[in-house]
């Protein structure tokens, strides 16, 4: 399916919102902090961004491969 990439992204920091900042998840934030989360939602947003680029456009494997790295 084209664009699937949106709700995985979506899916995955809801979650984190839920780790965050409900009461009842803290014993789930001393292995995650916010440092942490920042970091992996700018990294998530670049893959999600040329995910949605490929899906639309068309990109070939090696562009695709270099923007993966990239962001990696």
């Amino acid at each position: 399916p084209r664009l699937g990439g949106i709700a995985v992204f979506i899916a995955f920091h809801l979650a984190c919102t839920a780790v965050f900042y409900f009461p009842w998840a803290s014993e789930f934030k001393m292995n995650l902090d916010q440092d942490w989360w920042s970091a992996f939602l700018l990294g998530s947003s670049g893959l999600l961004l040329l995910g949605i680029i490929d899906d639309t456009v068309g990109l070939s494997w090696l562009t695709k491969l270099l923007g993966q790295s990239t962001v990696a």
